[in-house]
């Protein structure tokens, strides 16, 4: 739907009901309530009495009619208002005891509903699989084949799905009919996470396909993928099934499964993977103890058969994945029955999987499946530490809670009974695995392919839950069950090692080669992990591993090659992450020598301020902020490189800050600093600021004291895109004039080029009260224009700063810097506000002059004053504002379609209200976040509340939220509630209007689509984020660069040679104060509006683009009847109608006309 089109008034229906679902990011349906303040209360008296009236009303209506088709018959005021039934107060009783609150129930309850198998589909699958299990029933059994020579596969049509393929040298297969076939994990426990299910299928092969010894050198794996082929070629051809396809179950390459799409109407909504398994009785379990070695690195490496007796190294994580195998069927019957009467724990083990999901940590190799969390649910009932009474939502709340304080990697769990006999340890198992969990058998770890960076990623989501589930001021439910957390917006940064074969091969050891056999992902995480542990230290809260995603093939194809792209993520540590120096051990300890091993040839002994004498590594000096951001990635790669040759250049993505690069000045640089990101340009203007606030403190002979003075610009927010740089502002005699004070423009100037943008710092300053103020509204502003006048002579006079007084503020040059002063007068918004009626009453009211001064001499510095402790506080927020407005701006989407502190404002919300995740800590990543903010929120339906320091409180919070419920339909369209404007949304107002605040969603959904592609690859341009579509408009306005006062900042400026460096600020007597904030676009876009706004929307980039965009209005296209108040812009339809229509033809033509000199063209679509 174009924009235009939105245009048109939108009818809202008389109900306030609201939905209970839509369509997710995901695609999922998203449970959503209309009262999210209210999550955690208690059940409350007003609840209480609604549940009330509800139940009774459908209880009476039920009771009163047992004929189904007579009429409804409407509840009287005095059936809702009888007492509550037991069955009511019992289930009142149940919420207030056993869930979060009310709302967080129903929404528990609706969703478990919307993932919950259909009783269709659950009969279908039934019907379904007992077909399938007598049609493998009566597979032939095959001949004998040498495990050398696999060409009869060929005559199947089918290829070994086995990687790596390692033929061994002795062994016999044949397939045999299997030992059983059943139904097993999340579908037989009732735990299936819907609306698409997967389903677990196991097909048990009998133990006289193995020998006793095929334990070793990975026999077991060469007949478990030739028994998994012989299926395949089988069910290619069955009826019952779709779709066959190898899939690689949870990452692992050594052990493949079928990826089955059953035939019908199941095609849509079921997966079934077909696992194998091998009948409890084919291998002993005490053989794959951790400690044993069942891969011969005689086999492995060498020409031997491998049938020496060298019992080698440990192969703990091979030993692992054949037991985990043997074990299978055990782990379900267990689960079966543990679990087959508590629905209760079944529904919080569902939950607990829709959060993992929405995570990303269950899938992929050494992920925290499901069974993993279902196996620890089980270990906790086990435990006595859940039971049978609990809801499901304390279910999960006790599990992450148990997760949060569990600590696997230093003291593992287990489920082995206590008087089992000859099993190993857990310390043993803690020897040779990162993450313990011990199963029912005691020889297999089921976590045995988890990384400690996984675990401690659960771990601390699981702290997370917790906190977002004891914060009043979340909506819980949704940051934890409905919104989709991909790797790319956890994470500050990311970065992506491939081409690691050659790695692994030459420097992984041979004890984890045989392990292993070869497998590239886990061998290189083996190696890279622990440098990176070390390396980044206390830089990091979290490093994550993203898991990968699982493989599926086409039988009849070779296995795609193991070659994973390692992707990490680092979660930044604000206090450490920034240093440019790494301090090592003293100089003359043994710990020195390790330091500097380590780290090569980048350490070196330093002497520090404290006297002491030791090894460092400094990283860059002179470093900027922008600089500082990105330490991690200069350590990250000069340290793989180092000890693993890995070059950083063709086998190294580094993604932290290449958003960012936006924000740098392309044209213009300071002297006297490096210019980075625009941050340093900002602590230059404060540093001023402040030198400007003592010396106001300090003026003499005023009729009043100045008692504050408060910073009103973004720049006081770190939210200025292009802070303005001090410079000596030299006089163009070409087109301007000197004056006493100031520069002016010629009057007869030809104006072929324009003075440079000069932004106006402004300042507020609140004199002291004083009950002398007069009544006139006139008067007030003369007495004021008097103040300006003389603390313009009192600043010339005292420290001999030039400063031009105006009627409505103060012109300051100082340091090179423009500052605009303005007194704010509180007396002067009353006298705005003060009307008399007929009868001589007086009243107060607002009116839109008040609100606009309140707003700009009030609300703003205090918000100003808030927004500047958040960056304190964040220093990630300033940048990721400005990269929000030139996002927008690049997007055409000016200050009159999207205000400016508006966005600061959705920005803020990132960092007051960050869930799911952590605050963000770098620009990009938050950046990523507000897209995602903009794109998939439901502004009609949700306010957004920026609790900025935790202002408001709980009551207040619960109030807001009722508020916007209670008065939408008179709400702005985006309404966003700040500690001092809980009630009227002050600063969205007039804009965002709504079909603006639709495209901008579209805008958002669009450009994470393209971050996602480009992420898939490894790749981030900011090109494509950054570009209009300019076919999007009716009408383009092509403008002149060379009268583009901002022209510099453009992203479509041509970069031929380096920036040019403005002169240094030199002190000049006299002093003149620049022409300020002239900017010719911006005066010819209010000309547009004021005059032609009725017909059309005007779009342009504030940051120097030159084009306008125009969109018409749908009035634009409305005739109406000949009259004397209509003609203006309108011409006769025909020659025969005395219908009149908007002369659209003739309104480029006057576009061309008001911009004369300025436009350069206008290029007009055909009206259709």
């Amino acid at each position: 739907m174009k924009l235009s089109e939105m245009m048109a008034p939108v009818e809202e229906d008389g109900d306030d009901e609201v939905s209970i679902s839509y369509e997710s990011e995901s695609g999922a349906s998203e449970i959503v309530s209309d009262h999210e303040g209210s999550e955690n209360e208690v059940v409350s008296e007003s609840e209480t009495q609604e549940a009330r009236n509800v139940v009774t009303a459908e209880k009476r209506k039920l009771e009163g009619s047992p004929d189904r088709s007579r009429k409804k018959r409407k509840a009287s005021q005095n059936d809702l208002l009888k007492p509550p039934t037991v069955k009511e107060l019992n289930r009142l009783r149940e919420t207030q005891n056993l869930f979060h609150s009310n709302i967080f129930r129903l929404q528990i309850e609706e969703m478990l509903k919307e993932v919950k198998v259909k009783a269709k589909y659950v009969k279908l699958l039934s019907n379904w699989f007992e077909n399938l299990k007598c049609s493998l029933e009566q597979i032939e059994e095959s001949e004998k084949y040498d495990l050398t020579n696999q060409k009869w596969l060929k005559k199947l049509k089918v290829r070994m799905p086995l990687i790596p393929n390692l033929v061994c040298n002795k062994g016999i297969f044949q397939f045999l009919r299997p030992a059983s076939i059943s139904l097993i994990g999340s579908w037989r426990l009732q735990c299936c996470v819907g609306p698409d299910v997967t389903v677990d299928l196991n097909v048990e092969m009998p133990q006289a396909c193995f020998l006793k010894t095929d334990y070793l050198n990975q026999r077991y794996h060469q007949k478990r993928a030739l028994y998994l082929a012989y299926l395949a070629s089988y069910l290619q051809e069955s009826d019952l099934l779709e779709e066959v396809m190898f899939h690689t179950w949870c990452g692992n390459t050594l052990k493949p499964v079928l990826k089955l799409k059953p035939a019908g109407k199941l095609s849509k909504h079921v997966t079934v993977l077909l696992h194998l398994s091998a009948e409890s009785t084919s291998l002993k379990m005490t053989r794959f103890s951790p400690s044993k070695n069942n891969v011969r690195q005689s086999w492995y490496f060498g020409d031997s058969d491998g049938t020496d007796s060298d019992a080698g190294t440990p192969t703990p994580h091979y030993n692992s994945s054949i037991a985990r195998d043997v074990a299978a069927l055990s782990y379900n019957d267990y689960l079966v029955q543990l679990l087959e009467t508590h629905s209760n724990i079944r529904d919080g083990i569902v939950l607990l999987k829709v959060w993992l999901r929405q995570r990303e940590l269950d899938q992929g190799f050494g992920g925290f499946s499901g069974f993993i969390m279902t196996m620890y649910v089980a270990y906790l009932l086990n435990m006595r530490r859940l039971n049978n009474s609990m809801s499901s939502y304390q279910i999960a709340r006790y599990v992450w809670n148990s997760l949060a304080q569990a600590d696997w990697v230093t003291n593992g769990i287990s489920l082995t009974p206590a008087d089992a006999d000859n099993v190993p340890t857990l310390s043993e198992y803690h020897e040779h695995y990162e993450v313990v969990f011990v199963d029912i058998s005691g020889f297999c770890n089921i976590c045995a392919d988890m990384t400690k960076e996984t675990f401690q990623m659960v771990k601390s989501e699981a702290e997370l839950a917790i906190k977002f589930l004891d914060s009043n001021s979340v909506n819980s439910f949704q940051v934890l069950f409905m919104t989709r957390m991909p790797f790319y917006r956890q994470y500050d940064h990311i970065f992506c090692v491939r081409d690691m074969e050659s790695v692994v091969s030459t420097q992984s050891p041979k004890s984890k080669q045989l392990d292993w056999l070869g497998q590239v992902r886990p061998l290189a995480l083996a190696l890279i992990l622990p440098l990176i542990r070390r390396a980044l230290g206390s830089r990091v809260l979290l490093l994550g591993v993203s898991l990968g995603a699982s493989k599926t093939w086409n039988p009849r194809q070779k296995p795609p090659l193991d070659e994973p792209h390692l992707v990490f993520g680092l979660r930044l540590n604000p206090s450490h992450a920034y240093s440019i120096l790494d301090r090592g051990p003293e100089a003359n300890v043994p710990e020195a020598e390790d330091f500097r091993k380590f780290w090569g040839s980048k350490s070196e002994l330093r002497r520090f301020q404290d006297g002491g004498i030791a090894e460092a590594v400094v990283w860059k000096k002179g470093a900027t902020l922008s600089d500082k951001r990105v330490i991690c990635r200069l350590i990250v790669e000069h340290i793989l490189n180092m000890h693993l040759q890995i070059d950083p250049t063709s086998s190294i993505t580094y993604i932290a800050d290449q958003v960012e690069s936006v924000l740098q000045s392309r044209k213009i640089k300071p002297a006297e600093f490096e210019y980075g990101t625009g941050e340093e340009a900002t602590l230059a203007v404060l540093s001023s600021y402040d030198g400007l606030t003592k010396q106001l403190r300090q003026l003499k002979d005023l009729p009043l004291e100045i008692s504050t003075v408060q910073g009103n610009s973004a720049v006081f927010r770190y939210c200025e895109v292009f802070p303005p740089l001090s410079t000596t502002h030299k006089l163009q005699r070409s087109t301007c004039a000197d004056r006493s004070l100031c520069y002016i423009f010629l009057e007869d100037s030809p104006h072929k080029h324009i003075p440079r943008w000069v932004l106006p710092v402004e300042v507020v300053i609140i004199l002291a009260a004083s009950g002398k103020w007069p009544n006139d509204i006139e008067a007030v502003r003369r007495i004021r224009a008097a103040f300006n006048i003389k603390i313009s002579q009192c600043l010339h006079d005292q420290f001999n700063l030039a400063a031009q007084p105006y009627q409505d503020y103060v012109d300051i040059l100082k340091d090179g810097f423009v500052f605009r002063l303005r007194i704010a007068c509180t007396r002067e918004i009353a006298l705005l506000k003060e009307m008399t009626t007929p009868l001589g009453v007086r009243k107060y009211r607002d009116t839109p002059q008040s609100l606009a001064l309140e707003k700009k001499v009030v609300h703003s510095p205090k918000l100003t004053s808030a927004l500047h402790g958040l960056h304190q506080e964040y220093p990630s927020y300033g940048p990721t504002t400005c990269l929000a407005k030139r996002w927008l701006s690049s997007q055409m989407l000016d200050d009159s379609h999207m205000p400016a502190m508006a966005v600061e404002l959705i920005v803020a919300s990132l960092y007051s209200s960050p869930g799911p995740y952590q605050p963000p800590q770098q620009p990009q990543c938050a950046f990523f976040r507000f897209l995602h903010r903009l794109a998939y929120t439901d502004w009609h339906m949700e306010p957004l509340i920026v609790n900025i320091n935790n202002e408001l409180d709980n009551e207040t919070v619960t109030s807001v939220d009722k508020h916007f419920h209670n008065a939408r339909k008179s709400l702005p369209p985006l309404f966003i509630a700040t500690p001092g404007d809980t009630v009227h949304s002050v600063w969205t107002k007039e804009a965002p209007s709504l079909a603006v605040l639709v495209h901008v969603t579209s805008l958002a959904v669009e450009a994470l689509k393209v971050i996602e592609e480009q992420l898939s690859t490894f790749s981030l341009h900011y090109q494509a984020l950054f570009s209009p579509a300019l076919d999007f408009y009716d009408v383009v306005i092509y403008l002149h660069p060379s009268l583009i006062s901002r022209r510099s900042e453009s992203l479509q400026a041509k970069v031929d040679k380096e920036p040019s460096k403005l002169p240094p600020y030199k002190p000049q007597q006299p002093e003149k104060i620049p022409i300020v904030g002239f900017d010719p676009v911006q005066c010819y876009l209010r000309e547009l509006r004021q005059n032609y706004g009725e017909y059309a929307l005007f779009f342009h980039d504030t940051y120097g683009g030159d084009v306008i965009g125009v969109l018409w209005k749908p009035t634009a296209k409305e005739q109406k009847e000949f009259k004397v108040s209509n003609v203006r812009g309108h011409k006769l339809v025909n020659s025969e109608s005395s219908q009149i229509i908007p002369n659209i033809e003739a309104f480029s033509d006057d576009f061309l006309a008001l911009g004369s000199g300025l436009v350069k063209s206008v290029k007009q679509k055909c009206m259709q």
